[in-house]
């Protein structure tokens, strides 16, 4: 069922309708094993991994300004090594902030690992990243930082 807001059709799920939202974290040092305990545990929808807090930020900016590639939570990787098959087979959707300051290069880190794992197919990356203050994703001026999808 859906319904049109501001002119976009947006997904209306049923009152009987149940969403399962799975979380792990991954800040330096929290249980490596998180993630796949959560697939693992039964019936999940969405897998959410967060892993940053300020001082991983710290680390990944100055992880980035010695390796342009770098920037974003490795770690992440393996974690979502271990249950992306598992993910793609059952429709899990992964979200996470795992990109850190280099969001670009976590995706295509991402589309490696898919690739290694032969779930390449079932993978759709998305990263998100701030605009530069006082302009926006279509060009125009604003005196804010946006966030916006890119492939």
């Amino acid at each position: 069922m859906c319904r049109k807001v501001h002119g976009k059709e947006l997904l209306r799920l049923s009152p009987m309708s149940d969403i399962v939202i799975a979380n792990c974290g991954g800040f330096w040092g929290d249980d490596p094993t998180a993630a796949r305990r959560q697939v693992q545990g039964g019936r999940v929808d969405y897998l959410v991994m967060d892993y940053l807090a300020e001082i991983t930020m710290a680390i990944l900016q100055k992880q980035r300004v010695r390796r342009p590639d770098a920037g974003y939570a490795t770690d992440f990787l393996t974690q979502l090594g271990e249950v992306l098959p598992d993910c793609v087979e059952r429709g899990i959707t992964v979200i996470s902030n795992a990109g850190g300051v280099n969001p670009l290069a976590c995706k295509t880190a991402v589309e490696r690992l898919a690739g290694e794992l032969g779930v390449a197919d079932g993978v759709r990356v998305g990263a998100a990243r701030s605009a530069p203050a006082g302009t926006s994703p279509t060009g125009t001026s604003s005196s804010h930082g946006r966030t916006w999808a890119s492939r």
